[in-house]
């Protein structure tokens, strides 16, 4: 299970900001909010739970990024220009 696939499930990220690829993937896809500290984890676990519109926008923004970055036609066709640049 990765959070790529938890993304286009429907789920956003709540990520680790110990993690400069979690927090990355969550700014360039606006998918997820993260956190470096118990006190941030739990505000940011309250906001998500509190505010329906916001929950769905990242899950839905998250979604996009995955299938626009990571889909398999995506990573095919990076791979395919890739090669055919060589």
């Amino acid at each position: 299970f990765t959070a790529g696939a938890a993304v286009v499930a429907g789920s956003l990220a709540l990520a680790n900001a110990a993690s400069e690829a979690y927090v990355e993937h969550c700014t360039l896809g606006g998918g997820g909010l993260w956190y470096s500290d118990y006190p941030e984890f739990r505000e940011a676990l309250e906001l998500l739970l509190q505010d329906t519109r916001l929950r769905d926008g990242l899950a839905r923004q998250g979604a996009a990024y995955v299938r626009d970055r990571f889909s398999w036609g995506a990573v095919v066709g990076k791979y395919s220009a890739f090669l055919e640049g060589m």
